[in-house]
């Protein structure tokens, strides 16, 4: 969704503000691309009707509940459901099968989940495959409203016809209506599907991450990292999977020079890698 920002905030401030929340809260936004980050933090002020930097750094301080709305909008969405459709024909197709050969109820892990959309396509892959009960889901997410809005299967109007549109091109045996339903002019998806996920809260710094992982969906999220943060997360995932597991990162994304010492790739074309 595209917003008209009339707010800049000055690098300053922004280092101001990035302060503030880490000492208040322990979140460390400081290895998140200035840019982009910077672009929300302004996105809030607008929305919240804010009049200057110094005000929204007074709210992080004392207003805990505003933090918590504060992550959830500064946090990336995914864009649509089935995006790029290309890769869930690959994990349907090749290495959905080849996990659940190898590991007795393998464990996918989704972190950084806000919207909800590459989850609810997971498991509507898994579920038309006959596989839901065949695999553990542990989805993380940054804080409990994350959470709450997932499970409430909140589905925003914008995203229907491109993932209608995906979905179709991703060759499903059903049709993607058939999992939401519209209830006052708003889509909300079937939330049973995603009854037996393991919801875990876990802070940006990926704290207590879960072990014995197969595969980690992690889509198009590096690229709002620094090079530092980038190599810390790489080093996290590799300590998550088990050996020989998973990693699937966006198409534009790469583990780069540090993560070859974790990864090789197996699928160019769809940025698949597996732990060394």
């Amino acid at each position: 969704m595209d917003y008209s920002l009339d707010f800049e905030i000055g690098i300053v401030d922004f280092r101001n503000i990035i302060k503030v929340i880490k000492e208040t809260y322990d979140y460390d936004f400081s290895d998140y691309a200035l840019i982009s980050l910077k672009r929300r933090f302004e996105l809030v002020i607008q929305l919240h009707n804010i009049k200057d930097t110094d005000s929204l750094i007074t709210k992080l301080h004392e207003d805990k509940s505003f933090f918590q709305s504060f992550l959830q909008e500064i946090a990336i969405e995914s864009t649509e459901m089935f995006r790029d459709p290309s890769l869930w024909r690959y994990l349907r197709d090749e290495l959905l099968p080849i996990m659940i050969k190898e590991v007795s109820k393998p464990k996918i892990w989704i972190p950084l989940c806000v919207s909800g959309d590459e989850l609810f396509t997971l498991v509507i892959l898994l579920k038309e495959q006959g596989w839901l009960n065949l695999v553990e889901i542990v989805t993380s997410c940054m804080n409990d409203l994350i959470i709450d809005h997932i499970k409430s299967g909140l589905f925003r109007n914008y995203k229907i016809e491109v993932s209608e549109d995906n979905y179709g091109r991703y060759q499903g045996k059903a049709k993607l209506s058939n999992y939401y339903r519209i209830s006052n002019d708003q889509a909300i998806r079937d939330s049973s599907l995603i009854k037996n996920v393991n919801f875990v809260k876990q802070n940006i710094n990926f704290d207590n991450s879960p072990r014995d992982i197969k595969l980690i969906l992690c889509r198009n999220q590096l690229i709002y990292f620094t090079q530092n943060l980038h190599d810390k997360t790489l080093k996290i995932f590799s300590d998550s999977l088990i050996a020989g597991g998973y990693l699937i990162l966006g198409v534009k994304e790469q583990t780069g020079h540090m993560g070859a010492s974790y990864f090789r790739l197996v699928n160019e074309a769809e940025s698949v890698y597996r732990k060394i």
